[in-house]
């Protein structure tokens, strides 16, 4: 199986599939806020549909792309909290590391 990477044709990058996977988590989530903000708050009921049924999408693919996630376990949503805090700090402490050797 190739990676996210070469399906997406960025050979070249330094960024892990987990990176890959967690940024793009992020924006799906502003996305869907954004969605959700604009469907309340739109007048027409064709763009308060329009907006809606594009938030259902958004919230179905952040669903498979966190089951992905999940099974890969790069989440681990039910790992004791304090582990997953080390993890994250640890995580964090290489990402600075990585970036003051480049």
């Amino acid at each position: 199986m190739s990676s996210i990477k070469e399906m997406l044709g960025k050979k070249a990058t330094n960024l892990s599939d987990k990176t890959i996977v967690n940024d793009t988590l992020a924006g799906m989530a502003s996305a869907s806020n954004a969605y959700l903000a604009a469907t309340l708050k739109t007048a027409t009921p064709e763009l308060k549909q329009l907006f809606s049924s594009n938030l259902t999408q958004m919230l179905g693919e952040h669903a498979a792309l966190s089951e992905m996630a999940i099974n890969k376990e790069w989440i681990t949503p039910y790992e004791n909290p304090e582990n997953q805090l080390l993890k994250t700090f640890n995580h964090s402490k290489e990402v600075l590391n990585s970036s003051i050797d480049n």
